[in-house]
């Protein structure tokens, strides 16, 4: 588990730069390119291609994230009684539906949690962008937030890229209001 949070710790800075090392198209440097070239193939430039760059940019972000996913789930995983588990065992439940109809049902509330965590990450990630591909190759991974610092402080468009602001806050608002509701339906009374 300390393995897998680590990433978490560290700042989205620091994970651009260890995954702009890891992409980097010199097998020299690049750890996916040395790997390539040592089975034979060709080096990529996953970060300079329209097809690769998304993709490389989602696996370091989801490294970065599964710390945090996996502390929460855990957390809420050993919260469920044992006693219910180990009566529906008695009562002949297999482990899948020990899962399905126990643990599963039980763990939805801290999955929302998440989810809705991991969507508004998504939504205002700014830094592994900047720090990886600049928005680039072509645009391709041009987020919002990046929309937004591009506008206000690269093209001193102020209005501009407030008006792209209150985009990611429509965004962000159905999500929350979502998991308001959410947890209100759930609250113990």
């Amino acid at each position: 588990k300390a393995i897998i949070f680590m990433p978490m710790a560290i700042s989205a800075t620091a994970v651009g730069v260890i995954w702009l090392l890891m992409y980097s198209p010199d097998p020299d440097i690049g750890v996916l390119n040395a790997t390539l070239s040592g089975v034979g193939g060709d080096p990529i430039s996953w970060l300079g291609r329209e097809d690769t760059a998304n993709y490389a940019i989602i696996l370091a972000y989801v490294w970065a994230s599964t710390g945090f996913v996996m502390v929460v789930l855990s957390a809420a995983l050993k919260g469920i009684s044992q006693e219910v588990i180990e009566a529906a065992r008695t009562d002949g439940a297999t482990e899948w539906d020990i899962f399905r109809r126990i643990q599963f049902p039980l763990l939805s509330l801290p999955i929302a949690v998440v989810s809705v965590w991991m969507i508004i990450n998504v939504i205002k990630v700014f830094d592994i962008v900047y720090i990886m591909t600049k928005g680039g190759p072509g645009g391709a991974t041009r987020v919002i937030a990046y929309s937004y610092y591009v506008e206000t402080f690269e093209n001193g468009l102020g209005g501009y890229g407030a008006a792209v602001a209150v985009v990611m806050l429509v965004l962000i608002i159905p999500v929350m209001i979502w998991q308001i509701r959410r947890f209100r339906s759930e609250a113990v009374i």
